[in-house]
């Protein structure tokens, strides 16, 4: 009898990792990663200029049971004044016989007194003109293709890093990238823990210093959360817009009343805007728009049906329910409640997420919930009550999120 063993390997089983040395950019670090026990140390090819030379690694991880890695080392000093593509290979054999490899790259380039420099890799091209950088400096390109969330709007594409790191350029270069894109893609900076934007995915942006940059998505619009609706004694429009992406675009927020474009205060956080003593006693329409540099497009539209101040607190159903992953709830809030608490809790009654605990103005006011704990991690599927704390007995509701 033949008995055929197929084992369990994938793209991840052997994982072959070069990183330029953030201070010697000319060294490179090799690191192979295996997920399972191989039946011998790997081979590490370097290519180069049609020249292939052995890296020479060795183990300096072996913790297959509590870590589930074995991991190998080693170095290229790369020769000064050389550029060109540098690929790495790794190949070995698990204990089983299966061949698994790996391949990685990096782009270098040597800086030519008087001389442009342009670095292309994986669809990334950085250009620095004459003089940007000393003569003699040894630039390394290396793009990761990276999948992972960041944060609520911001989806991490690709990390994009240049070495050697934190070298400031005497005149500023330009990053592009030059592959196919998808909508709300942007290019952005990584400086002190931070993800900034540059520009748009199909647009060139400027470097000032080598270091990390990267194409990261931003797949959510920005969030209009509406504090103060007009009344008869509160003729006032107030909000704020939050976006945790790649921030407001130029025309930020927007307001239309009966389709006429209007006027709107906005100090970058907090919009507000004063109902015109026309309107006041008037039924109208209002249109807000909010866009974020990513192209992503929020509107809230508010029908204005006279300006009568709730009599009592009431905790209103909230919209959609059910729900994914955001819902909206609806407060009103009457002259003299002073303090307003609204709070979600799980079904267990354990406290979710704080969603307002200040002061609030008359009127009606309608509160965005994300789906989110106060932590920032999403919540699983099921039954939530939300809770309204006024001067007057609380309130509670039941609401329910589907994924």
């Amino acid at each position: 009898m033949v008995v055929n063993v197929v084992e369990p390997v994938d793209e991840s089983t052997l994982d072959l990792q070069v990183v330029p040395n953030p201070l010697v950019s000319t060294f490179i670090d090799v690191f192979v990663v295996s997920r399972t026990e191989l039946s011998g140390t790997p081979n590490v090819i370097r290519s180069f200029a049609s020249i292939d030379s052995t890296v020479a690694v060795r183990q300096s991880e072996d913790d297959l049971d509590s870590r589930g890695v074995l991991i190998w080392t080693g170095g290229v000093q790369m020769e000064l004044g050389v550029s060109g593509l540098v690929r790495f290979e790794a190949q070995a054999f698990t204990a089983l016989g299966t061949d698994v490899r790996d391949t990685a790259s990096v782009e270098i380039a040597a800086v030519a007194a008087g001389k442009r420099v342009v670095l292309a890799h994986e669809g990334v091209r950085l250009d620095m003109p004459p003089e940007a950088l000393g003569a003699g400096t040894t630039v390394v390109l290396q793009v990761e293709k990276r999948v992972e969330e960041i944060s609520p709007e911001l989806e991490l594409r690709r990390i994009v890093d240049v070495y050697p790191a934190g070298q400031r350029l005497t005149r500023p270069g330009r990053l592009a990238w030059e592959g196919v894109s998808q909508v709300g893609e942007g290019l952005y900076r990584f400086h002190r823990g931070t993800w900034t934007y540059l520009g748009n995915i199909d647009e060139s942006v400027p470097v000032e210093a080598l270091g990390r940059y990267g194409i990261l998505r931003d797949h959510l619009p920005p969030r209009l959360e509406l504090e103060t609706l007009p009344g008869s004694e509160y003729a006032e429009l107030v909000g704020k817009v939050v976006d945790g992406g790649s921030g407001l675009g130029s025309a930020g927020i927007r307001l239309w009343g009966n389709d006429e474009e209007a006027p709107l205060s906005f100090d970058g956080l907090t919009f507000r805007w004063p109902v015109p003593s026309e309107l006041i006693g008037a039924e109208y329409r209002l249109k807000l728009e909010a866009r974020d540099r990513a192209g992503n497009e929020r509107i809230e539209r508010i029908e204005v049906r006279g300006f009568a101040l709730p009599q009592r607190a009431q905790l209103e159903t909230n919209y959609p329910n059910p729900f994914n992953p955001e819902t909206t709830i609806p407060l009103l809030v009457p002259a003299g409640s002073g303090w307003v608490k609204l709070t979600i809790y799980n079904a267990m009654g354990q406290l979710a997420r704080t969603l307002v605990n200040r002061p609030i103005g008359p009127g009606r006011h309608r509160i965005h919930w994300d789906g989110r704990a106060q932590t920032g991690e999403r919540m699983g599927s099921g039954i939530y009550l939300y809770r309204m704390e006024t001067t007057t007995p609380a309130q509670t509701r039941s609401m329910t999120l589907v994924k």
